[in-house]
């Protein structure tokens, strides 16, 4: 299933859960419900403009849908506890290092960039205290060369 596919069922999925009928979702979006009524039915798949729409008239969470999809590879894990947790930290760890105030404009050479995501990485686990299912996992998690 292409990334795009992930996305279409996301939203499917979403607008199912809300209960929405495609004649609903159709008023929100101002567009045709047949072509609503088509996505719905699994039957056709919109442009990424009107996926984009879709998402935005749905309530999808952006980065949790990134991340259930590009990341997990399932529209399940969107409402899971650890993509909630990432789409969290991950706009604010972004928007920490790339302030002014962080003083990484300058290229991090590789290992200052290891050294970093392991301090993030003990720093993680000593806030989740000790959960061994977890711990290994994590530890043993390398960031790719």
């Amino acid at each position: 299933m292409s990334v795009i596919e992930l996305y279409a069922d996301l939203y499917r999925q979403e607008a199912e859960r809300q209960n929405l009928s495609s004649r609903q979702l159709a008023t929100k979006l101002d567009a045709h419900h047949s072509g609503i009524c088509a996505f719905l039915k699994g039957r056709s798949i919109p442009k990424r403009d009107r996926l984009d729409e879709i998402a935005d008239a749905l309530g999808i969470d952006n980065v949790r849908a990134f991340l259930a999809v590009e990341i997990f590879q399932s529209v399940e894990a969107y409402d899971e506890p650890p993509t909630k947790l990432l789409a969290l930290l991950v706009p604010c760890l972004a928007q920490t290092l790339s302030s002014d105030d962080c003083q990484l404009h300058d290229d991090l050479r590789e290992w200052e960039a290891n050294a970093l995501f392991e301090k993030i990485q003990l720093l993680v686990l000593e806030l989740l205290g000790p959960r061994s299912r977890f711990r290994q996992p994590f530890l043993s998690f390398r960031t790719p060369r």
